[in-house]
């Protein structure tokens, strides 16, 4: 039994070593680090938006605490509607079905009949 995880173990660093599967995983990480960089840009320009719509209220006359309670309401509801729009992006990523996956792409399906064989084999000897 001892020997087969670690025949597992190796097999699984082989596939690591794989230079296709290392090139995908940087390029993810590196689309992952670009989006949470871009998503942080964007919050500080929509802070600074609303930093300078506070101050263009101040600017013609509006009293500083009516200017806050608008630019407060306004931030509210920004953030009310991103929120309503992730949450509904999530409810859609959790319907979407697994099976569409193979239907579009049959050969994984194929790589998949073939890699669980494997393992069958693998773990019945």
């Amino acid at each position: 039994m001892l020997e087969k995880l670690f025949g597992l173990a190796s097999l699984g660093s082989t596939f690591a070593s794989v230079s296709l599967l290392h090139r995908f995983l940087s390029k993810l990480i590196v689309i992952f680090a670009l989006t949470i960089i871009s998503s942080i840009a964007a919050g500080i320009l929509l802070i600074a938006l609303f930093y300078a719509f506070y101050c263009l209220l101040n600017y013609y006359g509006l009293d500083p605490y009516a200017s806050l309670a608008i630019v407060s309401f306004l931030l509210l509801a920004v953030t009310v509607m991103l929120a309503c729009v992730t949450a509904e992006k999530i409810k859609n990523l959790r319907q979407f079905p697994p099976s569409t996956m193979r239907q579009n792409f049959p050969s994984f399906n194929h790589v998949e009949k073939i890699v669980v064989a494997f393992f069958d084999g693998f773990l019945s000897h």
